[in-house]
């Protein structure tokens, strides 16, 4: 692609309103990719130097006349990486070289301010760019370059080109290795700040990434057997595809594009879509021309079951290898300016939404832009890129719940329901009734309905009153209130003060100690520390039988630190948990039995890295095996039990308890569903051990903050101790518990006990008090936007 052709380009997708956030979202999500493998590889390689330092000398052991292989390895991606600013310069493609220099120039300067945070050496970054014989530099300079130079010039190159150029990355990090250049987590650092760096220049100086030339779609559809007469670029969708219009002899056409970049775009925008938005529009292909031959096969399925479509003219990879679908429309998409649809139009969407049904197809995206108005006054289904042949009974009630809320805007409440009722029936309305959520909707369905401000939550009441179904009643969470926030404040001073008398520290040295702390390190324990809740996403995800999108999930679990300013952990999270839960549909049973799944997972993970750190930490925590201790444990739990079997046996001797206690079983063992999925299970299990590890990380980085060393295996084994002990008890937050078990953990390894007051205080500041802060936040986006 020229220069001119470049700018012509951008130009030419600038006009569509969603080219610059998809385009930009691709750039802006790789930063904060990288970004964060920047920081966790940094703080693994002090946290867990030991585990790299072996696997150093493992590598370096291999035979020595395998040292030329490991040289060329590391010296050709260099001299590639130059080869290609000599090629871009003489074919006068300034900008491009000028780009790629200015990555290489920024991945140098980011990695001097690494080098010198983590290893206070920074510019032994500079001295060692050329040196491939050692000692260890942290990051190697050489391999950000390289990486810097590839990742700006590699939209400009032909695939062979890129893949060429990503495998003698791979040669060179291996090298590294090999040569003892850099530690593992060292070489990791550099390779992603090379590419943070490409990103940036992306962001700021364009590229041509997933966003082709007409000259390129116009030869594009000529081999493919289709030549237009006219084209013209119309937008670049946020899943990355870019949609053309034009006309060939025959008619109007539409051309949908997956340009030679727009693979990457579209695995990380869908994967952005997929995070924030519940919507599964798009399933994430590993190749481009899976999109296309899959929405050929949507259209074609449901063109057999009776469904109008869009006519497929052709579809396949063109020789330049992007990936294209041409069909011809067949109707005006709806917009948010235009969406009004008669009663008859209506009827058409249900009758062709029951033939998808029937022939077990799922839509899983009815928006205003995936509905067309036919000029014969009709309306139907004109995309179908976002359907599925697996379907589940809940998909279908989603389908119905989405083109019901999207009547709604279109014909108004009562024709929408008439049409509802005459195509599914008064029990179809019942069924869907859970699911009449703002979180279960589209996004521009969800946009229309905030902007005409229409309260589906009092429609929902009104349609049950209708159809004689009981009214929904989500489950209820304490709110923080200034009394729970003045018994917070007690519990604080109550809390240290009993630490202060039991202990014999000095408070003020706390001031003292975070006075002589590396602020560098302070805040990549406040970073890290919010990690967790992220991890966290995942297990509350994995706990439900029903797909959960991990973006609002993620601020649920943020939102949770701000409700336990009133609420015990446990308890809390299971409250809030259970809410969320039925707004995206969930039945109450169901959404309690997911929380306190979740919970238990947690809670036998912490066991299980307990028995598992136990054995291989030389820290000792002072833990017996009292006999009268455990005799006691033991009564507890039999009183426990024996007290729920007595409120079982009267439960069910009351009718009207019984059925409802049967009702609530039922969708409780439907919850449990998830403990035979292994995606669920990995979700659930894998969530929690994630974030476990990444407390005992946060709780490194403040070790390190303070100039000590403790190994990973004992952090892990100390704060899963405290979050058992916290856990159990029915304080918010395990205010004092945590504080005092963490100074006590911190003083076994070994740690001065006014330095570990001041670490855990600092520990417990960036995982608890100040969390609450944008918890808060979150807590009110959440309640704004109907999760909560």
């Amino acid at each position: 692609m020229t220069k001119q052709e470049h700018e012509q380009t951008i130009q030419l997708f600038a006009s569509s309103p969603s080219d610059p956030r998809s385009r930009r979202a691709v750039d802006v999500l790789k930063l904060v990719i990288q970004t964060g493998i920047v920081v966790a590889a940094a703080l693994f390689s002090k946290i867990a130097a030991d585990i790299d330092q072996q696997l150093s000398e493992v590598l370096r052991s291999f035979p020595g006349f395998l040292k030329v292989l490991w040289l060329t390895g590391f010296w050709v991606a260099v001299v590639w990486s130059l080869a290609l600013l000599v090629i871009t310069a003489v074919r006068h493609r300034v900008y491009v070289t000028a780009a790629a220099l200015a990555a290489a120039v920024f991945a140098v300067g980011i990695a001097i301010v690494v080098g010198a945070i983590v290893t206070s050496h920074g510019l032994d970054v500079v001295k060692s760019i050329v040196d491939s014989d050692g000692p260890v530099v942290f990051p190697p300079a050489a391999l950000a370059i390289t990486s810097a130079v590839l990742a700006t010039v590699a939209p400009y190159l032909t695939r062979p080109f890129r893949r060429f150029g990503r495998s003698l990355m791979l040669l060179q990090f291996i090298g590294a290795l090999c040569l003892g250049v850099s530690l593992a987590f060292g070489a990791l650092v550099a390779l992603s700040i090379g590419m943070m760096a490409g990103a940036a220049v992306h962001l700021v100086w364009g590229s041509p990434a997933g966003v082709p030339t007409v000259t390129r779609v116009r030869t594009a559809l000529h081999d493919l057997g289709v030549d237009v007469q006219q084209l013209a670029p119309v937008s670049v969708g946020h899943e990355g595809v870019a949609l053309l219009e034009g006309t060939d002899a025959e008619g109007a056409l539409q051309v949908k594009v997956y340009g030679r970049d727009a693979l990457e775009g579209e695995l990380l925008v869908s994967f952005w879509r997929r995070a924030w938005f519940r919507e599964t529009q798009r399933d994430t292909h590993l190749s481009r021309s899976e999109y296309v031959e899959h929405e050929g096969f949507m259209n074609s399925l449901a063109a057999r079951a009776g469904v109008r479509v869009p006519l497929v003219v052709t579809a396949g990879l063109a020789d330049n290898g992007d990936a294209l679908i041409v069909v011809r429309p067949d109707g005006a998409v709806l917009t948010p300016d235009s969406v009004t649809l008669t009663p008859e139009q209506v009827g058409s969407l249900w009758a062709d939404l029951g033939r998808l049904h029937s022939r077990g197809m799922v839509h899983r995206h009815l928006d205003l832009d995936r509905v067309v108005r036919r000029l014969d006054g009709t309306a139907g289904l004109g995309d179908l890129s976002s359907a599925s042949v697996q379907s589940t009974e809940f998909q279908r009630v989603a389908d119905r719940s989405q083109l019901l809320a999207l009547t709604i805007l279109t014909t108004g409440k009562d024709i929408a329901v008439e049409q509802a009722k005459t195509a599914i029936g008064s029990d179809g309305l019942t069924a869907l009734l859970p699911n009449l959520q703002e979180a279960i909707l589209p996004t521009q369905v969800r946009a229309a309905f905030r902007h005409q401000k229409i309260d589906l939550t009092a429609f929902r009441k009104d349609l049950a009153k209708q159809v004689g179904a009981e009214e929904i009643d989500l489950a209820k969470i304490r709110r923080v209130t200034a009394k729970s926030i003045l018994n917070l404040a007690l519990l604080v001073i109550a809390a240290y003060t009993i630490i202060g008398l039991f202990s014999g520290i000095d408070f003020a040295s706390f001031g003292r100690s975070l006075a002589d702390a590396n602020w560098w390190w302070l805040a990549v324990a406040l970073f890290v520390g919010q990690m967790p809740r992220v991890a966290n996403a995942f297990s509350t995800m994995g706990s439900s039988t029903t797909d959960l999108p991990l973006g609002p999930t993620a601020a649920l679990n943020f939102a949770t630190c701000y409700v336990n300013l009133a609420v015990p952990s446990s308890a809390g999270r299971i409250a809030i948990t259970t809410r969320f839960f039925q707004r995206f549909g969930v039945p109450p049973a169901a959404a309690l039995s997911a929380g306190i799944i979740d919970s238990l997972s947690e809670f036998v993970v912490q066991v299980g890295l307990f028995l598992l750190v136990f054995s291989i930490s030389d820290i000792d925590l002072g833990l017996s095996s009292n006999t009268d201790q455990l005799s006691g444990l033991a009564s507890i739990a039999l009183i426990a039990v024996g007290v729920v079997v007595v409120v079982v046996i009267v439960a069910l001797l009351v009718p009207s308890i019984r059925s409802k206690l049967l009702l609530w079983a039922q969708q409780a063992r439907q919850a449990l569903g998830v403990l035979r999925n292994p995606r669920k299970l990995a979700q659930l299990f894998g969530g929690n051990v994630a974030s476990q590890v990444g407390f005992a990380l946060t709780l490194g980085a403040c070790v390190r903050a303070f100039g000590y060393d403790v190994p990973l295996s004992s952090l892990i084994l100390i704060n899963v101790v405290v979050g058992l002990f916290a856990g159990l008890l029915p304080v918010p937050g395990g205010i004092g518990v945590a504080e005092a078990g963490l100074t006590l953990g911190l003083t076994r390894a070994g740690i001065p006990t006014d330095t570990a007051l001041a670490l855990a205080l600092t520990n417990r500041f960036c995982t608890f008090y100040l969390p609450p802060f944008w918890g808060y936040g979150c807590y009110r986006w959440m309640v704004d936007r109907k999760y909560l």
